[in-house]
This record gives structure tokens, C-alpha cells and sequence, in this order.
């Protein structure tokens, strides 16, 4: 029965039969989940063109993408997160 690994104990390896690589796997980052192309607009004082239509389709951009929170300077707008869940028959509504 190997050691295992308790109380801050360190257990050295045990070594591998055949002595290659093959069985190395690639160590994950943790940045990678954090990657998420930007859809829109962060901040709206970027936009090219300002007006009701620019704004709106901005914020329903971000929106279907899940992306509730936007800027306008300093200012942080958000959006209703929750999407229509129509499971009950018309007329319950």
C-alpha cells in the first residue's frame, strides 16, 4: 500500500514502470475559465454611435450572452437577469 499524502507531509513519487513520459498530463491553468470573448460593449462611452437604437442593441447583445452588467462611465447599468420560464398553461399567467 502506498503513502498518502496528510498533514502537509510530503510523499515522494513512486516510480513508473517503462521510465517515459507517456503518462504525464498537462498541467491546467486557472486563467483559462476566466477567458470569455467580450460580445458588445463593456462600456458605453465607447460606442461609435450614440443613440436609442446603439444603446438598446448593446445592452440585448450583452444580454443573450449573459452579460447583465454594463457601463456607461461611471455609472453601472443592469439588466434583468431572469428569462421568461412560461411552464404554466396561459391561462395560470
Amino acid at each position: 500500500m502506498a503513502p498518502s499524502k496528510k498533514a502537509g507531509k510530503k510523499v515522494a513519487a513512486a516510480p513508473k514502470k517503462g521510465g517515459g513520459q507517456a503518462g504525464k498530463v498537462a498541467k491546467a491553468d486557472w486563467k483559462e475559465g476566466f477567458k470569455k470573448k467580450q460580445v458588445g460593449v463593456s462600456d458605453m462611452t465607447l460606442l461609435t454611435t450614440i443613440s436609442n437604437e446603439s444603446i438598446n442593441e448593446n445592452l440585448q447583445k450583452r444580454w443573450t450572452n449573459a452579460e447583465i452588467y454594463t457601463y456607461i462611465g461611471a455609472v453601472l447599468i443592469s439588466v434583468n437577469p431572469f428569462r421568461g420560464q412560461f411552464a404554466l398553461p396561459v391561462s395560470h399567467r
